[in-house]
């Protein structure tokens, strides 16, 4: 809270030495966070607050570093003011709670779930509401997760030796791996003259470029995510997408929703709602894709890249 001096509200009584109007003075204690949503100086409302003391944020800034830092990742003073932000617009909600369990919706908008912030039980009661100090505060997943883009092109630039224990193609009984160029980038392509009946399988280790432009292996913060594919295929059946080892769905390949758009983000849909489990936080991305063959066992593939979007579900 500030302390305002109100000059148009304060009366003049004279002057000093010095020429200074003398006023007998209004102050006015003002708090942008507080009157234009719910002000709990007000004494004819009722209110709750959820409040974190200063070991607690400092044990929440301390956490979050140590988890950026788990995933090669900067942690700055931006972020810390994000996640500082958040907590105060999430502390102050109209009405009595008190019954703590779901979740609550601050005057602020912000959604509070129980499940994640923990708070004592002893509640301290006010003239005006109820104070519930926070135990651990959960910093909501949706302030940090960034999208991931798995991009195949990158792998263009190693070495023979790398590039084969990235890339592995499985059940082709002829063709091969090569590389073209279209819209100024290198993309694969993979043919096989016959295919195997049991399909095409195509293991791919993910990797994506950091703000520094340095190629790195695609890790991915654990959460709830919409996943989408680039690539083109000929004479390719349903196509399955697995994640980690894990199956993201099965697609008609050749519909040309999953063709790249010169080099775009686009792609095609592959999973609303996928999740990167937390044991899989320090790993790189491993992508499969089998394909089966819709003629004579002959199959083209070109794949651009997967990318990881996150959804609004995670907290």
């Amino acid at each position: 809270s500030d302390t305002i001096f109100k000059p148009d509200l304060s009366f003049a009584l004279g002057v000093d030495d010095l020429g200074n109007t003398i006023y007998d003075s209004v102050f006015v204690i003002e708090n942008d966070l507080l009157q234009y949503k719910a002000d709990v100086r007000n004494e004819d409302q009722d209110f709750t607050l959820f409040l974190s003391n200063n070991a607690i944020i400092k044990e929440m800034y301390d956490s979050m570093g140590e988890y950026y830092a788990d995933l090669g990742m900067n942690y700055t003073a931006k972020d810390s003011a994000k996640f500082f932000g958040w907590m105060m617009r999430a502390t102050i909600y109209e009405d009595i709670i008190e019954n703590y369990t779901g979740d609550f919706e601050s005057a602020h908008g912000r959604e509070w779930r129980t499940e994640f912030q923990k708070v004592a039980t002893q509640v301290e009661n006010c003239s005006n509401g109820l104070i519930y100090n926070v135990n651990k505060f959960h910093v909501p997943k949706f302030l940090y997760l960034q999208p991931v883009m798995a991009d195949i092109s990158l792998i263009h630039g190693m070495s023979t030796e790398e590039q084969e224990k990235n890339i592995t193609v499985t059940n082709a009984k002829s063709g091969g791996i090569s590389w073209y160029t279209k819209d100024w980038r290198p993309i694969l392509f993979i043919y096989s003259k016959d295919v195997s009946p049991n399909g095409l399988v195509l293991d791919i280790n993910g990797f994506t470029k950091d703000l520094l432009g340095k190629v790195i292996p695609s890790a991915v913060i654990p959460g709830i995510y919409r996943v989408r594919a680039s690539h083109r295929s000929w004479l390719s059946g349903n196509t399955s997408l697995h994640l980690n080892g894990d199956l993201v769905g099965t697609y008609d390949a050749g519909n040309s929703k999953y063709n790249w758009k010169n080099g775009g983000i686009e792609g095609g849909i592959v999973s609303e709602e996928f999740v990167i489990k937390e044991e899989d936080k320090d790993k790189q991305l491993r992508i499969r894709m089998e394909f089966i063959s819709k003629s004579k066992g002959d199959l083209r593939i070109v794949p651009e890249f997967i990318r990881l979007e996150p959804t609004e579900d995670n907290y």
